[in-house]
């Protein structure tokens, strides 16, 4: 219909147009404003959650669901988590909130972690493809080119948002394929990291499960990011040892959630190189934060990885790697 409006805007230029669109029209003269989910409530919000809107919806369309529900205490910390889940989402908040007739808010957020599949509703007056998260994801999906999918599916490796490099080497996403997948409202600028990009969770699920369809590309994606972030963590081992220290730390921790899935992705494939590598500057990132409980995790998982091998093997290689990692 973009014509439509165009002639439109030609022959009556006094006439304004309000257009809802997951894409852009790509007009001279239109003005884009994104729409974002409803504001999520933050934890230290919790017993305040009637005012903020995404539970205050969550809520509403729960009550219209079943007249007598009420939100009790042990209600509020999973009513907060399944804000957080969708991200404030108003369509997954609705699908959600259809279940208290049969699940309490822990079961609806445990639900919601397990997959898509569980956001659907069978009303018979909504539309087609807006009857389950999947459904609507699918009919964005049908629209993008061969391309589009393949770097949409290969970035649901990501956690926490990632850099135009880090989407160029791992998932091949050069500016102009982020560019139009940023343009379709699949991909979003992370709220706070301005040069960072990041996906919606749901949008993160539903890619993850078509790139769970071709088990090569899965395993080459996840390799290739396990490596990048494992790299750049080595590389990274000078600053944190230097006056840079602060500067190197807080460029990490925006990476932590990639650096803490390439480090356990790393020990599921034995990549014992990459985990000698890492080793070293990952116990100073702990070490500067704090993390001494998760870094005792890290390191025990990595080390009986390493123990399972030798008795496998029983090599003196091995032996002499085991070392690596103390």
């Amino acid at each position: 219909g973009v014509d439509i409006l165009h002639e439109i805007l030609q022959r009556a230029p006094d006439v304004r147009l309000l257009i809802t669109s997951r894409e852009s029209l790509h007009l001279q003269a239109e003005w884009t404003m994104e729409v974002h989910g409803l504001p999520i409530p933050q934890t230290a919000q919790i017993a305040e959650l009637e005012s903020n809107s995404a539970a205050m919806f969550f809520l509403q369309r729960a009550r219209q669901t079943r007249a007598d529900f009420k939100l009790t205490d042990e209600d509020r910390p999973a009513l907060l988590r399944i804000c957080q889940l969708v991200q404030g989402l108003p369509l997954a908040l609705e699908l959600a909130a259809g279940w208290v007739r049969t699940l309490s808010c822990r079961e609806i957020a445990h639900e919601i972690e397990r997959g898509l599949s569980f956001l659907a509703v069978t009303a018979r007056d909504v539309p087609e493809r807006h009857r389950s998260i999947i459904a609507v994801f699918d009919h964005s999906w049908r629209l993008l080119a061969g391309e589009e999918q393949r770097v949409l599916r290969q970035l649901s490796v990501f956690r926490g948002g990632f850099t135009r490099q880090a989407a160029e080497q791992i998932a091949g996403a050069g500016l102009q394929l982020l560019s139009s997948l940023v343009n379709k409202s699949l991909v979003q600028h992370n709220d706070m990291h301005a040069s960072r990009l990041d996906l919606h969770e749901l949008i993160r699920q539903y890619a993850g499960m078509r790139l769970e369809e071709n088990e090569a590309e899965e395993r080459e994606t996840r390799e290739r990011h396990t490596r990048y972030y494992l790299s750049l963590l080595e590389k990274q081992e000078p600053g944190l040892r230097s006056k840079r220290q602060k500067e190197v730390l807080t460029s990490l921790m925006a990476d932590i959630d990639n650096l803490r899935i390439a480090w356990d992705v790393a020990i599921s494939q034995e990549a014992v190189e990459l985990l000698r590598g890492a080793a070293c500057p990952l116990y100073y990132v702990y070490e500067l934060l704090q993390y001494f409980r998760e870094a005792e995790l890290a390191y025990q998982r990595a080390a009986n990885m390493l123990r399972t091998r030798l008795v496998n093997a029983g090599t003196q290689e091995d032996a002499c790697l085991k070392g690596a990692l103390g």
